[in-house]
């Protein structure tokens, strides 16, 4: 049996509730959970080191004072509209491994374990020319390597690469995940590890056995530590609330993910909830169906 756990990134604090005392008081006294993600959408990695050594302080001491663990650092909405990595121009490739460079630091300034997610996209022009779709991931593996060789200087214990729902990101389909992440770690300096999330098979190119989020849990749980978990139909990825009216359309049932998991082999994971509302929506609504979803599991867990 794997020892499973409930966590949440903190991403439904975007623009809402972007001081430490607002969120972690959300996170550990209004949902009663100590284990957090902290979405890098809430952090401009830019600004002077001075002000993110104060941002920091005033994080790790917020969290510490109400047991709250910052587990890991993962990539938000605002990264994911880049192409990272994966940017057909070179000099953008290279400015992005320092901006990841620029995260590993600010996870191990809160103490991290752990800091990754979303590492990058093919132009279409890329992904339909054989050669520089090999020469880009050649590319990608060298970068990934060369910051896990930062992140090890820093005291993380691992980076996480997250399989996402189109072809141009990679690791969409399982046997590519798989190869890929074996590939990686044949030459890393701290383990990859996959970060997966149940609303991301839903790539209209994937077969109705990648396009099951079971079969990648029963396949790479074992490799995955952290699970982001959200509602979804299966055909897109939503990020919604596990609340009674979706949970009735949805695909994702708490024991089935357990059950996926325990046939994996995984020693421990944590569930990861990331609910991402849509910007518009009522505060007091959003509060509600994070508590809602928190229940829910709690049911499981």
């Amino acid at each position: 049996m794997s020892k499973i756990k409930l966590g949440i990134n903190n991403c439904f604090a975007i623009k809402r509730w972007p001081e430490p005392e607002a969120w972690v008081d959300i996170v550990a006294n209004k949902l009663e959970l100590n284990i957090v993600q902290f979405s890098l959408d809430l952090i401009d990695l830019n600004i002077d080191k001075s002000t993110m050594f104060k941002i920091c302080n005033k994080i790790n001491d917020v969290s510490a004072k109400n047991n709250l663990n910052i587990q890991s650092c993962f990539t938000g909405l605002g990264e994911y509209c880049h192409n990272l990595l994966l940017d057909p121009n070179e000099d953008i490739r290279a400015y992005s491994v320092k901006w990841y460079e620029k995260a590993i630091e600010f996870a191990s300034m809160l103490n991290c374990e752990a800091v990754g997610g979303f590492m990058g996209a093919m132009s279409m022009k890329d992904f339909i020319d054989p050669f520089r779709k090999n020469l880009l991931i050649k590319s990608l593996i060298s970068n990934i390597k060369y910051l896990s060789y930062v992140a090890k200087s820093k005291g993380l214990k691992y980076l996480l690469w997250e399989p996402m729902p189109v072809d141009r990101e990679i690791l969409s389909n399982i046997d590519n995940t798989i190869k890929l992440y074996k590939e990686i770690n044949e030459v890393s300096d701290i383990p990859i590890y996959i970060n997966l999330d149940v609303g991301h098979m839903c790539s209209y190119n994937n077969s109705e056995y990648d396009r099951n989020p079971y079969n990648w849990i029963k396949k790479l749980g074992s490799y995955s530590p952290i699970i982001h978990i959200q509602q979804c139909d299966g055909k897109s990825d939503s990020h919604l609330p596990f609340i009674k009216e979706n949970n009735k359309k949805g695909i994702i049932m708490p024991q089935l993910v357990i059950e996926a998991i325990n046939a994996s082999g995984a020693d421990e994971v944590i569930l990861m909830l990331e609910i991402i509302h849509p910007f518009e929506y009522k505060e007091s609504d959003v509060l509600d169906e994070l508590k809602e979803s928190v229940e829910y599991w709690k049911m499981y867990i």
